[in-house]
C-alpha cells in the first residue's frame, strides 16, 4: 500500500527515529510523538532531506498521558483521513533491585512501558477499524519472559506487552488488524546509556 499513514511513539531517538526515517523514505505519511521536542525537530529535518519522502507531523506527547496519545491519533487522522499502522515504540529502561530501586524510577518504567503501550493501542484501534484494518507493531525485548536480576522490572514490563500482542492479534483479527510483537536484542542506540 502506497502512502500509508503511520503513527510512531518514542521517535526522538533510537529505533523510533530510525523507523520514522524508514517509513518516510518509502513515501509513507508519518506522525511521530516524543517528549523531546528538540529531537523531533532534528528528525523533521532528516525526513525533509530524504528524496521522495512522505508528509511528516511531529507532536510533543508523553505516552503516559492517555489524552496526549489520543490527541496525536486524532491529529494524524484529521490531517490524512485515516491511520494504517501504529507502532508502540516508546519505552524506557531501568536497572536495579526491585526492593532498593527508587520508586519514581520504577513508576516511570511501568507507566511508560505498560500504560504507554495500552494508551497507544486503545487510541489507535478505533482509527484502524475506521480505515478497514491495519497493523499494530509493539516494540518489546528479548528479555520478555526472562529471569533478569537487577532488570526484573524492565523484563516484567516487556513480558506484559509481549503477552498482550498475541491476545490482541486474536481479538482484532475480525477487524482485519494485525498485531506484531518485535522482541529486539541490544541495539546500538542511546537507550542503554539512559536507563
Amino acid at each position: 500500500m502506497a502512502n500509508r499513514v503511520v503513527l510512531i511513539t518514542g521517535a526522538s531517538s533510537g529505533v523510533g527515529y530510525a523507523l520514522a526515517l524508514a517509513f518516510a523514505r518509502r513515501g509513507d505519511h508519518v506522525c511521530v510523538t516524543a517528549r523531546r521536542v528538540d529531537r523531533l525537530a532534528e528528525l523533521e529535518q532528516a525526513v525533509k532531506a530524504l528524496p521522495g519522502h512522505g508528509e511528516f507531523l511531529a507532536i510533543a506527547a508523553d505516552v503516559t498521558d492517555r489524552a496526549a496519545v489520543q490527541s496525536a491519533v486524532d491529529q494524524a487522522v484529521a490531517r490524512w483521513g485515516r491511520l494504517d499502522v501504529v507502532v508502540a515504540n516508546a519505552g524506557v529502561g531501568q536497572r536495579g533491585s526491585i526492593a532498593d530501586s527508587n520508586w519514581d524510577d520504577l513508576e516511570t518504567l511501568l507507566r511508560t512501558n505498560i500504560d504507554g503501550v495500552l494508551h497507544t493501542i486503545r487510541a489507535g484501534v478505533p482509527a484502524l477499524r475506521a480505515a478497514g484494518g491495519g497493523q499494530i507493531v509493539i516494540i518489546s525485548s528479548v528479555v520478555a519472559g526472562m529471569i533478569a536480576p537487577y532488570a526484573a522490572a524492565y523484563s516484567a514490563s516487556k513480558t506484559f506487552v509481549s503477552n498482550l500482542a498475541p491476545s490482541m492479534r486474536l481479538e482484532l483479527e475480525v477487524d482485519n488488524i494485525g498485531v506484531t510483537d518485535v522482541q529486539l536484542g541490544r541495539v546500538a542506540t542511546e537507550f542503554s546509556e539512559r536507563r
